[in-house]
């Protein structure tokens, strides 16, 4: 199994087109997973102090996962790794890859071995129960749902005292 964890500026034609190949064959991918999505971070968003980076891993000349990140230093020796990055408010990161726990692995250890600091990723809640066996602690974003059928009266009236507070009308 080959890993790599590289700049994206730094990749080849041909592994971008492979890269390509694999995000647009899997079910897991979005639209922020592409290889365009990232590219256009890279032109537009990259800073002396974030780098966008993609990790991934290969076998028998294959690509079996991914994962695209941005690594943002904060303080020497203290990064962040976001995937995807929040700040650009993209809703799901996270790998793709094969299925195979042993490629999932390779990613993450590739991921922290390189630095003291936080990783987040955001990824699909399907997803989520394989990020804590890597021993990331989970947090679930909640999803609110709002019955609209109702009267803007009701819905004001049901809502609690504190949460009134941060609501403009």
């Amino acid at each position: 199994m080959i890993i790599v964890n590289n700049s994206l500026s730094n990749l080849s034609q041909t592994n971008m087109e492979r890269l390509d190949d694999f995000i647009s064959s899997s079910d897991e991918s979005t639209i922020f997973h592409t290889l365009d999505w990232n590219l256009i971070l890279l032109n537009n968003l990259e800073s002396n102090k974030e780098q966008k980076r993609v990790i991934f891993v290969e076998e028998s000349s294959m690509i079996k996962g991914v994962l695209f990140f941005i690594k943002i230093n904060k303080k020497i020796l203290f990064d962040y790794n976001y995937s995807p990055s929040t700040k650009y408010e993209t809703p799901y990161g996270g790998p793709i890859f094969n299925g195979d726990p042993k490629v999932l692995a390779a990613i993450f250890n590739s991921l922290k071995g390189h630095f003291f600091g936080n990783t987040i990723i955001h990824t699909s809640p399907l997803a989520s129960n394989l990020i804590t066996n890597f021993y990331y602690r989970e947090h679930r974003a909640e999803t609110v749902i709002i019955n609209l059928k109702e009267s803007q009266e009701n819905l004001w009236n049901s809502l609690k005292r504190n949460t009134k507070r941060n609501v403009k009308k």
